[in-house]
């Protein structure tokens, strides 16, 4: 079976969310926007939706939901299967929401990316996901990574910043960890 969507698994702070919001990014500026539309959600907004909603609804009627002024592209968007859900935060809502975005998004047959931090819970309610264990970088691996990609520049900053009593994120750095997908 195919899976239809991934779920990067990792502790705070391993960059999980900045990759989902990495991907949207892209996806606005249209280097992946001719894929389709990317909805960038997180778990809690669309529990909030679920618990005030009394009736039934699709997954699709719920993202409308909580991203009204957008409603008619998300529309056509999934009937033309080109809609993709960042979903954030899996781990950050209760076992009964959880269930119920894993039936719903299972409903959908849309594809999904998701973050959470390692869940004891009910993914089995999910549609077929392929897991991703992201792991933050030790010194030697982020040294190892600069010097493999001729950014020597790069590491004397880093060097140079650890040195100091005041320690600060030469810009550059920041903005190259910032973006997961470069790495």
């Amino acid at each position: 079976m195919l899976a239809q969507g991934s779920i990067f698994y990792g502790g705070p702070g391993t960059g999980k969310s900045i990759l989902l919001k990495q991907l949207l990014a892209r996806f606005v500026s249209h280097s992946l926007g001719v894929l389709g539309l990317a909805v960038y959600v997180s778990a809690r907004a669309l529990a909030e939706q679920l618990r005030q909603i009394s009736h039934e609804v699709t997954f699709i009627e719920l993202l409308a939901r909580i991203e009204p002024q957008r409603a008619g592209a998300i529309q056509r968007a999934h009937t033309q299967a080109r809609l993709y859900v960042l979903l954030d935060g899996l781990d950050e809502v209760g076992h009964a929401p959880l269930t119920q975005i894993g039936k719903l998004l299972q409903g959908a047959r849309t594809p999904f990316l998701a973050t959470a931090r390692p869940v004891h819970g009910p993914l089995d309610s999910f549609p077929t996901f392929l897991c991703f264990h992201i792991q933050p970088l030790n010194t030697e691996q982020v040294r190892s990574y600069l010097e493999a990609h001729d950014r020597s520049d790069l590491l004397a900053q880093l060097t140079a910043s650890r040195l100091s009593t005041h320690m600060t994120v030469p810009a550059a750095l920041k903005e190259l960890c910032e973006t997961p997908l470069a790495l």
